[in-house]
């Protein structure tokens, strides 16, 4: 263990042994409000989001927020491991994004970020937390929840865990809608019907007849894929014929004879680089469904825009 993971250990414990194991809010005098909640994904995995924010005005900011992946001892009184796999700072010029990865989304654009950049941010804001500002030693008011955020619903089919993670991630790292997102968690597509021509769409839910045609038209390949949103547009060829056509996002790995790290480590490296690619050119892997000619339907890669938390892909 790195002396920064000894010290995020430390400061995390000390943040628990103020809150208890589920976490809550802190308040001191000039400062954003600190939280720390538990999310229970279920089969014993456990996440931590902490967070400065400022609430006032009922305008929400968030500066800096963490994910972090942990783990406790069996008595749930002591954190034992933890990692940060994502990072985001709101500010006035914009909001700035870290991955688990080091993939970078700043105020200038895309770019990878230095070796161990999340992990030092997080010492420093815990540092700050713990031992700079007054949170653990003169709090104004304190909040310490009662339970963990009930998220075990991602645990619904063990083989899919990873991969519907990876999905959610992916979301956020692409700035859809949280409430799109929390759906997707259980179960519930976005559907966005997109008119090109006057520059419109509708968002909707997917229905239980979209899914069935979007999964029986999934099944005809060997790939094994978790998608994750609907985009449903028209493509006009060349000759002025118009197709109907359904874009798929995906994450690639969603398998169940996974039996040994190195395969784990395979697609872990996959979903890297599907992750960079994301945000260096601008792309999604997608497949996409020629409702009309079947024939035409293919795996690939589109370009995205994300309007108002809502994805389009062209």
């Amino acid at each position: 263990m790195s002396s920064r993971e000894g010290n995020i250990l430390v400061g995390l414990n000390k943040i628990f042994g103020f809150l208890g194991c589920h976490g809550g809010t802190i308040e001191i005098e000039d400062e954003w409000k600190f939280s720390c909640a538990v999310n229970d994904l279920g089969g014993g995995d456990y996440e931590a989001e902490i967070s400065s924010i400022d609430d006032e005005e009922n305008i929400v900011q968030v500066d800096p927020f963490f994910r972090i992946n942990i783990i406790f001892d069996e008595s749930r009184k002591k954190v034992v491991a933890a990692k940060p796999i994502e990072y985001v700072s709101q500010g006035w010029m914009g909001t700035l994004y870290i991955d688990r990865y080091g993939n970078f989304r700043g105020f200038s654009g895309e770019t990878g970020c230095e070796e161990d950049e999340l992990e030092e941010r997080l010492e420093n804001y815990i540092d700050n937390v713990t031992n700079t500002l007054p949170y653990l030693t003169n709090p104004v008011r304190v909040e310490r929840f009662e339970e963990d955020s009930d998220k075990t619903y991602l645990n619904t089919d063990p083989d899919e865990k990873k991969a519907k993670l990876e999905a959610m991630e992916r979301m956020r790292l692409l700035g859809i809608d949280a409430k799109d997102m929390e759906k997707f968690g259980r179960g519930i597509y976005t559907f966005v019907s997109v008119d090109h021509e006057k520059k419109r769409y509708r968002k909707t839910e997917a229905t239980q007849e979209d899914m069935e045609f979007i999964k029986k038209a999934l099944e005809e390949y060997s790939i094994p894929v978790l998608p994750y949103y609907i985009i449903s547009d028209t493509i006009t060829w060349p000759q002025g014929e118009v197709n109907r056509r359904y874009i798929i996002p995906y994450v690639e790995g969603v398998r169940a004879d996974i039996d040994n790290d190195d395969e784990e480590r395979e697609f872990e490296d996959t979903w890297k680089r599907e992750r960079k690619d994301m945000l260096l050119y601008g792309t999604i892997p997608c497949y996409t469904i020629n409702a009309d000619i079947p024939e035409y339907s293919e795996f690939g890669e589109l370009s995205y825009q994300v309007i108002n938390g809502t994805l389009i892909a062209s």
